[in-house]
């Protein structure tokens, strides 16, 4: 029901006292229990007018809107109506003429109260920020590993790190105790790797020598990065034995030594 159909039913009826006060029907609404919120406060205005009416159908609709924030203002505007003009039609104590000027006297305040309040606005569903990743670019050494297949060699590993986003690039070079930390060394390429905001992990490729001929298995590398250091796992697909060090950022310092 819109507002020409409001004020017509009610002024059709303060113009002819003897024409029976007609009220809209009840909106359908899924809520019912808004319904009985409504219909509860709207009941309790009862038969006054005036000054008083204004009142308490002020603050009928305030108490409404605190309680029910999120209705439609065009369905409250139209249940609060049809409630009320329905508890005056049907009393008898009443001359049609007075129940015509007190449903307009109520429906002018009801609409002013409405527009003076404003529909909240339901906060828009955001995605949490992604974490952001850290910065590894650049060369990082490890600490003095020994090999785990053969205890007697140790090297250091030399890490070459080219970070895009969440995509790395980049080599991991063995380093012998002997050799300065920017000398070739044995490098491998970094394989599949994967930078989230707390872990790197990849693989690297290599073959060892067996009875049958060389023999190529891969070892996987997983870290866990913080601020000037990276605590490593590596572990192969042939044994499973794993090993931790820690790598931190290659000083410039550090190439010779």
């Amino acid at each position: 029901m819109n507002a020409r159909t409001l004020v017509f039913l009610v002024f059709g009826a303060i113009a002819c006292d003897c024409a029976a006060l007609e009220c809209p029907p009840i909106p359908d609404q899924a809520h019912k229990d808004w319904d009985v919120t409504i219909k509860g406060a709207v009941g309790k205005i009862g038969p006054v007018k005036g000054a008083e009416l204004e009142n308490r159908t002020r603050t009928t609709t305030a108490d409404v809107l605190g309680k029910l924030p999120q209705a439609d203002r065009v369905y409250l505007e139209q249940m609060m109506y049809a409630s009320y003009c329905s508890a005056i039609r049907d009393d008898k104590k009443l001359s049609e003429s007075d129940k015509a000027a007190r449903v307009h006297s109520y429906n002018l305040e009801l609409r002013r109260t409405l527009s003076a309040t404003k529909q909240p606005v339901a906060p828009v569903a955001r995605e949490p920020a992604k974490p952001a990743v850290p910065d590894i670019h650049g060369r990082w050494i490890s600490d003095v590993i020994h090999d785990r297949y053969l205890p007697d060699v140790a090297y250091r590993l030399r890490f070459q790190f080219e970070a895009v986003g969440g995509k790395v690039l980049g080599d991991v070079s063995e380093i012998r105790l002997d050799e300065p930390l920017d000398a070739g060394g044995v490098q491998r390429r970094i394989v599949d790797a994967k930078l989230d905001s707390e872990t790197v992990a990849f693989h690297t490729s290599r073959d060892i020598l067996v009875d049958s001929g060389r023999e190529a298995y891969k070892e996987f590398y997983e870290g866990t990065v913080s601020t000037g250091s990276i605590k490593f796992a590596r572990w192969d697909d042939r044994r499973g034995k794993v090993e931790h060090f820690v790598a931190k950022p290659m000083a410039p310092s550090d190439a010779n030594h």
